[in-house]
């Protein structure tokens, strides 16, 4: 009886522990995807303009 409760137990921490991995790869594939839209939405940074300090 114990054994079969244990296995039970398992079984449920084993199929919770897969889950949460799936949705967290999923929303790390997610939001990897929207970080490289937002990048290429974003115009190339520009230079600071003003005075240039050249080295000797």
């Amino acid at each position: 009886m114990h054994r079969s409760f244990m296995d039970e137990k398992d079984r449920i921490i084993t199929a919770i522990y897969n889950d949460t991995r799936a949705r967290a790869r999923a929303n790390r594939a997610r939001l990897q995807q929207e970080q490289q839209q937002r990048q290429q939405l974003q115009p190339p940074a520009e230079p600071p303009s003003g005075p240039r300090i050249m080295p000797r």
